[in-house]
């Protein structure tokens, strides 16, 4: 990944580099981006570790009315494409040549 001036990282150390330019920019602690970085370990920790390691289910489940919102079926689980069987790749259709008759 590419910040400002051609800074290159990893993309997993963003959060990390983001805290580091506001320090630097503002010399204030960033308590928020500190707050969302744990914010974010804690609900991971909540949803994928927990129910992997104790084999539980999820603790955090997403409530039904918003479920509703997104039409989101029960279970998860989208219904497949209707028609025929896929093709691997693309088919985007054979366009057109540029300045061809």
């Amino acid at each position: 990944m590419t910040l400002m001036f051609g800074l290159r990282f990893p993309s997993a150390y963003f959060p990390w580099v983001l805290m580091g330019m506001r320090l630097l920019m503002s010399g204030s602690l960033p308590i928020a981006e500190l707050l969302g970085v744990l914010t974010g370990h804690l609900y991971y920790y909540m949803q994928d570790v927990i129910p992997a390691t104790q084999g539980r289910p999820p603790i955090l489940v997403t409530p039904n009315f918003i479920k509703k919102w997104f039409n989101e079926p029960i279970g998860g689980q989208h219904p497949g494409p209707q028609g025929g069987p896929r093709t691997p790749g693309y088919n985007w259709g054979g366009g057109n040549r540029l300045g061809g008759q």
